[in-house]
């Protein structure tokens, strides 16, 4: 395999897990917008509409259009941390029992 070679299969490889994963968003609609709600993020459905294009989409678009890809995904991401980083410090104040 020639050097030129080597990141366009590694760029189709990352694209196909992208794309996979859009897909099974689709087959599994339901429990894909139960999580989001259960995460806090608001719009469940809006949600998973924008997750299911962002990740077909940018995996097709992903060995062309680089930066149109990238910089979604990380606003994405980010969303996600944040909220599951809210529902961890609400889990662990239920749990906390107040010292007497």
């Amino acid at each position: 395999m020639t050097s030129k070679a080597i990141p366009l299969v590694g760029r189709a490889l990352l694209a196909a897990i992208f794309i996979l994963s859009g897909v099974a968003k689709i087959f599994a609609a339901e429990a894909t917008q139960g999580y989001i709600a259960h995460v806090g993020l608001p719009f469940p459905q809006l949600a998973f509409l924008g997750a299911v294009v962002l990740e077909i989409g940018g995996g097709l678009l992903l060995g062309t259009f680089l930066t149109l890809f990238v910089m979604p995904t990380a606003y994405t991401l980010l969303a996600r941390d944040r909220a599951t980083v809210k529902d961890d410090e609400a889990e662990r104040a239920a749990h906390t029992q107040p010292a007497e």
